[in-house]
């Protein structure tokens, strides 16, 4: 009798320590679970916010470039003008340059600077590229070596035109300048008189003028080139803003600024 009673105790103390394994296995799967759900949400919390940001960065890039589309369009209206004036100024100089009229006078006497100010320089810097597609990054590489392409043009026309005005202030001294341009009164009889036929038939004038002329063509196309791969950036901004929307068939063009 004692015998069963014993083996009955054992079998009772070994069922217990079976349900313990249970049970703590039970707790252990449930914490397994739990850290995995954890881990879940905190994975998709990161997600979102990283789609947040992407979202934000491309839509900052997306005003930056419509910007810069504004800013290229601007500047080659300014070439044009250049380009105008210069035409003009060749046109009327050489060694048998003669006395022109005052609104001539207005029109070549007006030496351009033309400066190219883009807001991406800036706006990129201060993004984390890793959050663009690869795509995306590329452009921006390639845009940014067209532009460095064309701003090497541009400060070409640049000196050129800071020459070319160091010549006229030669022929034409400021305080004429100003007196011409602003009716300025001066008692001073010493002032120079200008000398635009001088300055016309100058053979520095003449080469400078040209110089500026044939830069600047190059600094046109240049641009263009900038042009169109700022448009293609524009493009691709676009297609991925509203790829993430999920309305991209809502979006028939890309709008132009």
């Amino acid at each position: 009798m004692r015998i069963f009673n014993q083996l009955r105790k054992f079998q009772i103390e070994k069922q217990k320590i079976k349900n313990y394994f249970i049970y703590a296995l039970g707790e252990i799967v449930l914490i397994v679970v739990g850290i995995l759900i954890a881990v879940q949400i905190n994975n998709c919390n990161q997600s979102v916010s990283e789609e947040k940001q992407r979202m934000e960065a491309l839509e900052i890039l997306q005003q930056a470039f419509q910007t810069n589309s504004l800013e290229i369009e601007n500047t080659l209206s300014n070439f044009e003008r250049l380009s105008r004036r210069t035409n003009l100024r060749i046109s009327h100089s050489g060694p048998e340059a003669e006395a022109i009229s005052d609104s001539l006078i207005k029109i070549i006497r007006q030496i351009d600077i033309v400066k190219l100010n883009l807001v991406n320089e800036g706006e990129v810097s201060t993004f984390n590229l890793s959050l663009l597609s690869e795509e995306l990054r590329n452009l921006l590489l390639h845009y940014s070596t067209v532009h460095k392409a064309y701003k090497q043009q541009e400060d070409n026309v640049t000196n050129l035109s800071m020459k070319l005005r160091e010549n006229h202030q030669q022929y034409v001294s400021l305080l004429t300048q100003r007196t011409y341009d602003e009716g300025f009164s001066i008692m001073d009889r010493n002032i120079f008189p200008s000398d635009y036929a001088g300055w016309l038939s100058d053979r520095n004038n003449q080469n400078l003028s040209v110089e500026i002329k044939w830069k600047a063509e190059v600094s046109v196309e240049k641009l263009k080139s900038l042009q169109e791969i700022n448009e293609v950036v524009l493009q691709t901004i676009w297609n991925k803003l509203y790829d993430k929307k999920g309305s991209r068939e809502s979006a028939v063009a890309l709008p132009r600024s």
